[in-house]
């Protein structure tokens, strides 16, 4: 039976209703592979979504993600076998990070995060600048926020279960979005890391292009991701990528 409270969102202090034990829920679905989900699951609902569609798409993620964390395993099978990478070391790899993203999924009326206004400097949330329906929240102070990963539907669209839980739960799970809340450091000033020869050609914005690269290849490797790119990786240029 769903339970849900008032609530507020964290990054915010928008009123939503949460629903209470969602990573319990989805942890006696998965069963023994539980331990393969993100740490710390919220679900947020706007009050005019019905109790029906979000038990619904309660019911749908747990049912996906028994099949999704099914596919990492044999995918780290299959790693250990090719590479030199151990077993047990990919496995901690994916399940005993030091500092994991909680995973906030908001279930707005009409799809979208609920606001895609940057905060100050305590807290606000960064959309994804190509999939504007996920992005990065914080709260608190500058030595270490807390921080979430925000995924919500696409507006006016049904929930993606590949990309709105399979690849989001990935990254809240082993690979951490980073969160970059200074000004300008996430413009597209055209940067390329072949502009960079070395490490002390390296500024701001070819870091976090790295980071960012490293994020998504971590999760593109574990589930098998193909990108309709050049080299049908999240990196289109393949010098870029070499």
């Amino acid at each position: 039976m769903m339970g849900m409270i008032k609530s507020n969102l964290p990054w915010s202090g928008e009123p939503f209703l949460e629903v209470v034990d969602v990573r319990e829920r989805f942890a006696l679905r998965v069963g023994a592979d539980e331990r393969y989900l993100p740490r710390v699951i919220q679900l947020f609902v706007d009050e005019s979504v019905p109790d029906g569609n979000v038990e619904r798409f309660l019911d749908s993620v747990s049912d996906y993600l028994v099949s999704e964390l099914s596919s990492r395993k044999t995918r780290v099978r299959r790693m250990s076998r090719s590479t030199d990478l151990g077993l047990d070391e990919l496995e901690q790899f994916l399940t005993e990070q030091d500092h994991p993203q909680r995973w906030a999924l908001c279930f707005t009326e009409h799809g979208g995060l609920p606001s895609e206004a940057r905060g100050g400097r305590e807290s606000g949330v960064i959309p994804c600048s190509s999939m504007r329906n996920h992005g990065v929240a914080w709260q608190g102070g500058a030595d270490r926020p807390d921080t979430w990963l925000v995924t919500a539907r696409k507006p006016n669209q049904a929930w993606d279960m590949d990309s709105d839980i399979g690849h989001e739960s990935a990254h809240a799970a082993f690979a951490p979005v980073p969160l970059f809340i200074e000004p300008g450091v996430m413009e597209d000033v055209g940067v390329s890391l072949v502009d960079a020869d070395s490490i002390e050609d390296l500024d701001p914005h070819h870091l976090v292009r790295l980071l960012y690269f490293y994020s998504e290849l971590a999760v593109v490797a574990i589930r098998g991701e193909v990108r309709s790119t050049n080299t049908r990786l999240p990196i289109d240029d393949p010098e870029e990528l070499y």
